[in-house]
């Protein structure tokens, strides 16, 4: 089994040369040696040097890993549908949930990153769908409109790259479930996502599967894959001694009414987008909940029935600032609950001037002698040593101040302050994975799951900044994107590297030469340079060698 899972890491290795494939003219599908790495729009001619012939996706009992494929129409292909079968190996048969298949929608965007360019409208893509008609996009006038479910039998279509947005103030958009059949234009491309996750006692050996098509005017060929299930278990985030967090809006509407909103959340969508944050990695993921105790025992019930404990760890987001009255406040009602350590934030741009420094060091010392804890964005222009040693958690991209922190023997998290860069997805994989990780960062929290910035949710012509939206809000749970899917990537990045050193300390002694050799790979290793796709199929390799 191991030898054979060895010859498919260096098959997968030699897969990521480029190859050139021969234009023909009839409707193809390819797949992509990287899918954090290229870019497909509608137009892009699909006979390019970044496609491969064969698709294998090896992955770890209770990972999700991801995979693409491209169909290049050289005819209209109407109502196209996809038929994904269970994952079957010789002992096993798997449900066929286990492979998810959604639409990469491409779409007008005011900008990249946090660049605003309102004279300018930029074709990304982004979305990841089950209903691609949920968003139709006019290329002519570059215009965006989003599916509007008024009832099961009635939908409109409401434009969404407006100068206002007081007409989607009821908007209701749903996706779908799965895969809906797809409409693929004639000489234009269209990428599909797959996801492939199997439950966490899966056995280890190659699963196969299949995904075919059904057309009216064109036949395409059935594509035969696999997915190859490693015989090792993958250390989970909490186990990897890092704290991985997001900025999380969301809280319970008094009103319990549904809305799209990034902050206000009915229960049905709460709990949806608190799935959706465990299934990206995320364990720790701050409350925005205010002072409220009995929404905040539902927001808790809500959060432990899916596995998004906190460890023992609170964090009171914009509820309110650090204090000793708001600290003995939260800790009494919150330690019967098991959660002992509430965590009180700082937000940023509050009293950075230096004559107010004296103050927040009194009050974060205040706080922590009442039994509460602070986590602030770390700004190393306005911190001495005295307000250094009050900050219980740090947030900064100041990989500089790491040290610093760590002789105190507190925890700095990496941040990310930016809007989400559609175009660069595969800096999102690197620099929140393998990057973070050699930086000495304790993990990550990053700003913002979901934050309109006063405009609205699915409009990103309505403000004077973008959005922060790693992922879109729907009135039963979630559209991902491609920078979300690269985040929980670069996430696991950091999960292979770790179980690797933790099979390098437990090497036996026979085991002791391929130990140094692994850890020396390690010690070469460039987060910044190196191809990601090669470096996770390395650290396989030796993970292998030193468990077989």
């Amino acid at each position: 089994m191991k030898k054979t899972i060895m010859l498919l890491l260096l098959s997968s290795l030699i897969l990521f040369e480029n190859k050139k494939v021969m234009a023909e003219e009839k409707s193809q599908i390819y797949f992509l040696a990287d899918p954090f790495k290229t870019l497909i729009l509608p137009q892009t001619n699909a006979i390019t040097e970044t496609m491969i012939s064969d698709l294998q996706v090896l992955l770890a009992a209770g990972e999700y890993e991801a995979a693409s494929f491209v169909i290049y129409a050289a005819e209209d292909l109407k109502n196209l549908e996809l038929k994904v079968s269970p994952l079957k190996n010789d002992n096993k048969t798997l449900s066929k949930e286990a492979v998810d298949v959604r639409a990469v929608k491409c779409w007008y965007q005011s900008g990249h990153g946090a660049k605003l360019e309102k004279d300018k409208r930029l074709l990304v893509p982004e979305l990841l769908l089950h209903d691609d008609d949920l968003v139709r996009v006019d290329y002519e006038k570059k215009e965006n409109f989003l599916k509007n479910v008024i009832d099961k039998d009635q939908i409109e279509y409401v434009p969404i790259s407006t100068a206002t947005s007081e007409h989607l103030a009821n908007i209701r958009p749903l996706d779908a479930k799965q895969l809906l059949p797809i409409t693929i234009q004639k000489n234009s491309s269209k990428q599909f996502w797959i996801t492939i996750h199997t439950p966490p006692n899966t056995a280890p050996g190659i699963y196969k599967y299949t995904i075919s098509f059904n057309v009216k005017n064109t036949k395409l060929p059935t594509l035969n894959l696999s997915a190859h299930i490693l015989p090792f278990r993958l250390l989970e985030t909490t186990e990897t001694d890092e704290m991985i967090s997001i900025f999380y809006r969301g809280r319970l509407n008094v009103n319990r009414q549904i809305s799209i909103d990034t902050r206000e959340k009915s229960p049905i969508q709460y709990v949806a987008e608190i799935e959706n944050l465990k299934n990206h990695g995320i364990r720790y993921a701050p409350f925005y909940q205010t002072y409220n105790e009995q929404l905040l025992r539902n927001e808790i019930q809500m959060r432990e029935k899916v596995g998004l404990t906190s460890q023992g760890l609170f964090l009171s987001c914009w509820a309110e600032r650090p204090s000793a009255e708001a600290a003995r406040k939260w800790t009494k009602f919150l330690a019967p609950l098991g959660y002992p350590n509430v965590y009180f934030f700082e937000e940023p741009g509050v009293d950075y001037q230096q004559e107010k420094l004296v103050e927040k060091t009194a009050r974060y010392k205040a706080t922590r002698e009442a039994g509460g804890k602070v986590f602030s964005w770390y700004c190393p222009a306005h911190v001495d040593d005295a307000m250094r040693e009050q900050i219980d958690l740090a947030i900064g991209p100041n990989p500089g101040e790491i040290e610093k922190i760590h002789r105190l023997r507190r925890k700095i998290l990496r941040a990310n302050l930016m809007p989400v860069d559609e175009q660069n997805i595969e800096n999102f994989r690197r620099d929140h994975g393998l990057v973070r990780w050699q930086d000495k960062f304790d993990g990550v929290l990053c700003y913002c799951y979901q934050d309109h910035c006063r405009g609205h949710a699915w409009n990103d012509f309505d403000s004077s900044t973008r959005g922060f939206l790693y992922t879109y809000p729907t009135i039963d749970g979630v559209v991902d994107t491609l920078c979300w899917e690269a985040f929980r990537e670069g996430i696991d990045d950091v999960r292979y590297l770790k179980t690797l050193i933790q099979a390098i300390n437990n090497a036996p002694v026979q085991k002791q030469q391929i130990a140094h050799e692994a850890r020396e790979w390690i010690n070469r290793l460039n987060a910044k340079k190196c191809i990601l796709a090669e470096t996770r199929a390395e650290i396989t390799k030796w993970i292998l060698k030193l468990n077989q």
